[in-house]
């Protein structure tokens, strides 16, 4: 097989893998907690995710451009600090836009200074260095953070509460089992396993593909045929 065009196929469904198969907070488990406990309402899930864009778009670009070469304790010590200093002004500015969100989610407002996606991402030495890159990357992670909170916790509010963003609906039948942390694991059990499944059919689709233009380039003679039969 080709490779260059399977890499070429997994390059242009990027964006697609990043929200749905390499989900860093289903695949690596990290910041699961929020998921589970606080993603219940809308408006926590959203109140979360403007914490998580600050805290981590910040750290990141502290952690790519100024302490990437220093040794990791320090730089791990360094990163600690940013991420709480960034979240305790990120916390003023969700307040102001949520008024009872401490009440709501409580100490997990505190906790996006530790939080694991952060934290593993800025202390290692993967990753782009430059502003541009490294502003995009932290804002793929982010978003892909907020589809995921946001997609649950509008299922939980809707099924638990029979609202959503607070506005009551019509439902037919309301479980507030849904709104309890078991029911979160739950949930996020069947999201893992249909990103598994998603994630399978990608690589098959993109083998097919890669199968398909390289049976087209041998009949037409469209590029060499240099091909890696492993």
């Amino acid at each position: 097989m080709n490779l260059s065009i399977a890499r070429k196929y997994r390059k242009s469904h990027r964006f697609v893998r990043d929200i749905l198969s390499d989900n860093p907070a289903l695949v690596l488990g990290v910041d699961l907690p929020f998921v589970i406990v606080c993603a219940t309402t809308m408006q926590n899930a959203v109140a979360l995710s403007v914490m998580m864009l600050i805290v981590h778009v910040i750290t990141m670009l502290v952690a790519r451009l100024f302490t990437i070469k220093l040794a990791l304790w320090l730089r791990s010590m360094i990163n600690v600090v940013v991420t709480t200093v960034t979240m305790l002004l990120a916390r003023e500015l969700v307040i102001l836009m949520f008024p009872n969100i401490m009440n709501r989610v409580g100490m997990y407002l505190y906790l996006v200074a530790v939080n694991g996606l952060t934290l593993a991402q800025a202390n290692s030495r993967r990753g782009p260095m430059r502003f541009v890159p490294t502003i995009a990357r932290a804002g793929v992670d982010v978003m892909v953070f907020t589809v995921l909170m946001v997609s649950v916790s509008a299922v939980r509010e809707y099924v638990g509460n029979g609202t959503l963003w607070g506005v009551q609906l019509p439902i037919m039948f309301k479980q507030s089992g849904f709104l309890e942390p078991f029911l979160g694991f739950v949930i996020i059990g069947f999201l893992m396993a249909f990103m598994r499944h998603v994630s399978k059919l990608m690589t098959l689709s993109g083998i097919r593909e890669a199968e398909r233009l390289e049976a087209a380039y041998k009949r037409f003679d469209l590029k060499p045929e240099t091909y890696n039969n492993d």
